[in-house]
């Protein structure tokens, strides 16, 4: 199972993923930045992140956990996305289309927390990162 997620403040958004096992333990996870935009958005490059750690490690059936009742929406074409988010979910299109199976499946936020504090600790290290540069600066 791959979880996702992405998160959106004033300042940073970010995104991840992590691949678990099926009794939950973790085998590999990554996170990413980019400048704040809509939160859609980050949840669906939380999901191209986890496909790429998919492929990367060689799954090729694959089955995702998102939270996001609208990035499942927009995976299974039920709605059409905002302008800002189709590149990324061109890109999302073309990676389902390279395994063998794909199934994607909502889940309660709090079933995510390991990946939300995951998110959280990277979004944070970001922005005091950002903070201390800005002060350098001055």
């Amino acid at each position: 199972m791959i979880n996702t997620d992405g998160s959106l403040n004033c300042d940073v958004a970010g995104f991840g993923a992590i691949i678990r096992y099926e009794e939950g333990n973790g085998l590999a996870a990554a996170t990413g930045s980019s400048p704040p935009k809509m939160i859609i958005l980050h949840e669906l490059q939380g999901l191209e992140t986890g496909l790429k750690l998919a492929s990367l490690h060689k799954f090729w059936n694959v089955q995702v956990g998102t939270d996001s009742m609208v990035a499942l929406s927009y995976v299974q074409r039920s709605i059409s996305p905002p302008w800002v988010a189709i590149t990324v979910l061109r890109s999302i299109r073309r990676m389902i289309q390279s395994f063998e199976s794909f199934q994607i499946c909502h889940i309660y936020r709090e079933t995510n927390e390991q990946l939300t504090i995951f998110l959280a600790y990277t979004l944070q290290s970001i922005f005091w990162k950002s903070l201390l540069a800005h002060l350098q600066r001055i």
